[in-house]
This record gives structure tokens, C-alpha cells and sequence, in this order.
């Protein structure tokens, strides 16, 4: 998604980006990988 900002003209370093993508893409990432993070805190 952010790639995909600064790929237009019109966007720079100064441009707002939407938050709600993110905070979507997190949780996702979260709700089907936790296992896996989880697994992989015990070991340290």
C-alpha cells in the first residue's frame, strides 16, 4: 500500500496516507500468523 502511494506524481514524503489499511493489514497479518509468532517467542 505505501509503495503504491509514492508511485503516482501527486503523492511525496509530506502526503497523508490512510491509517485503516494498516491497521487492516496488521490485523490480518496477526489473526493467521500468531501461532507461528507465538511459537517462535517461546523459543528465545
Amino acid at each position: 500500500i505505501f509503495l503504491m502511494l509514492f508511485r503516482g506524481k501527486k503523492y511525496g514524503m509530506k502526503s497523508q496516507i490512510p491509517f485503516g489499511p494498516f491497521l487492516v493489514a496488521g490485523s490480518l497479518l496477526a489473526f493467521f500468523v500468531n501461532i507461528n509468532i507465538m511459537d517462535w517467542l517461546y523459543v528465545l
